[in-house]
């Protein structure tokens, strides 16, 4: 931008970049080309009003997407959590990045400072219809002030959910790294940010998980790397922890399953049984993540992706469910943690409603996408496809109805050899063979244009005239066969043809 040197290398001694521009830039999804770029705020400043003077905290970041205005998704930026703690919202307007606030926590003890994760999450936690962000201690609102700060610190994993549906509004379960904060691990309600349960470790807490894991006890369980498992009141029902990693519906029943690396897991009640191994890689060895959860193909039950360097593989369950679900990225609270869960320490997405209770009371979230324009890939290749069949076997007046789709690099679609009362009509991409015809003939259809040719040959056979159709059906309780004959079925169109293939055989079989 402006008088910027585009091949200057910035980094010092140690690797750090503590001088030069900083930038904020939206691609165009389908082809990676730059649409719009703006200045990184805030920049840099005082390096060391991050954390530290060498380079690391000014560096911690974090992103997500919140429905600001309760309808349209806004970039959310953050920049800090150990102590300095900034925030700036964008909107996408007319294919530009237009600011719509900033939040900047330079105090200690004031607004976000000193209270953010490695993480963030996104929800409505105060009824307006708007989305706050959750930073971990401390709540961000939908104008960007500061919503709440509970003061207990930074943290490394928290979890946002409807966790005790016994209460009214979202639950947040968190953890914290200051082995001197007020609690080690609590469960918060987030429109009041007040403690419902937790307890103070004295220790580095890590980790912390949360799911609705065991069908026993009503809401979600959750736990740490402090002892215990424990309900949502904050009762302990376990002093065996499954992992703490991440979660996923897997198997078809309303409970969470637990995904750790590359393994997912079922809760037995005190223990855990291996549901899958998969093939590929997590994303390293201390966050042991999958490169994304989520149900990508709308069936309500989650997808997992993973890798191995050269490729990604994407699983998907094939255990049935007796229930019915629309599809989570509904669910606004699960559609922004898609966005957010690669964001600096991994976490899961959750749904922002109980799901445990049963499917038939759910109300379909009030949620659209707007259409886009979609810029397929380049075509490589002519493609030809068919509907029918390449074998016409015809009764008497029987008529053709065979249509031919070409794509890619084709620029049509040639047919030679047509018979005798059959004709070809191109229609857009699609060429209509029809008409009756008394001849068997073999005909070709072959595309024009492109680097290749693809083409196909279509067989005509009349079928003896002194077969006939004796029956029009639908349904075969009802048609009027004849017992001392055999019938064969020639082939399904929106009815079945039915002929004599043997008069001298008495036998029925009409399977």
């Amino acid at each position: 931008m402006g008088n910027d040197n585009p091949k200057a290398d910035y980094r010092n001694g140690n690797g750090y970049v503590l001088t030069g521009p900083e930038y904020l830039t939206i691609f165009e999804g389908a082809t990676g080309a730059e649409i719009h770029t703006v200045e990184y705020t805030p920049g840099r400043g005082n390096v060391s009003a991050w954390g530290d003077s060498y380079g690391n905290r000014v560096d911690r970041f974090n992103a997500c997407t919140a429905y600001l205005d309760g309808v349209h998704p806004s970039v959310v930026m953050c920049r800090g959590y150990y102590t300095r703690t900034t925030l700036a919202a964008y909107d996408f307007k007319n294919k530009k990045l237009v600011q719509r606030w900033y939040h900047n926590s330079d105090k200690k003890g004031q607004g976000a400072y000193g209270d953010g994760n490695h993480n963030v999450s996104v929800a409505d936690v105060d009824g307006d219809g708007k989305d706050e962000i959750i930073l971990g201690s401390a709540i961000i609102d939908d104008d960007g002030k500061t919503y709440s700060r509970t003061g207990f610190g930074h943290g490394d994993a928290m979890h946002v959910s409807d966790m005790d549906p016994d209460r009214p509004g979202l639950e947040g379960w968190f953890v914290h790294e200051d082995k001197g904060a007020a609690y080690g691990y609590e469960m918060r309600d987030l429109k009041t940010n007040k403690v419902i349960h937790g307890k103070k470790t004295g220790t580095d807490n890590g980790r912390g998980m949360a799911a609705d894991i065991d069908a026993k006890h009503k809401g979600f369980e959750m736990w740490s790397s402090a002892p215990g498992v424990f309900d949502c009141k904050g009762n302990q029902i376990s002093s065996t922890k499954p992992s703490v990693n991440f979660r996923i519906y897997w198997d078809g029943d309303l409970q969470d399953e637990l995904l750790d690396g590359t393994k997912c897991d079922k809760w037995n009640g005190n223990g855990v049984n291996r549901l899958i191994t998969f093939k590929g890689n997590a994303c390293n060895g201390t966050k042991n993540t999958p490169c994304l959860s989520a149900d990508l193909f709308g069936d309500w039950r989650e997808e997992v992706i993973f890798h191995d360097g050269d490729k990604i593989y994407i699983y998907t369950t094939t255990i049935e469910s007796k229930y019915r679900l629309f599809t989570l990225m509904h669910d606004p609270v699960y559609r922004c943690g898609i966005a957010w869960q690669n964001s600096s320490y991994n976490q899961p997405p959750h749904l922002g409603f109980y799901i445990g209770d049963g499917v038939d009371k759910i109300a379909q979230p009030d949620i659209y996408t707007p259409g886009h324009e979609v810029i397929p890939p380049t075509p490589e290749a002519a493609t030809l496809s068919f509907e029918g069949s390449l074998n016409q076997e015809l009764l008497p007046n029987e008529s053709v109805n065979l249509t031919f789709t070409f794509g890619g690099t084709a620029t049509g679609a040639e047919v030679t050899g047509l018979p005798e009362g059959l004709s070809a009509k191109t229609d857009g991409n699609n060429v209509v063979i029809s008409g009756t015809t008394k001849e068997n003939a073999t005909f070709t259809v072959k595309t024009k244009g492109g680097k290749n040719e693809v083409s196909y040959k279509v067989n005509v056979k009349q079928i003896d005239s002194s077969l006939k159709r004796i029956a029009y059906i639908t349904d075969t309780t009802n048609a009027e066969f004849k017992t001392d004959k055999i019938y064969q079925m020639l082939g399904k169109t929106d009815s079945l043809y039915v002929r004599i293939i043997d008069a001298n055989n008495a036998k029925a079989d009409l399977k």
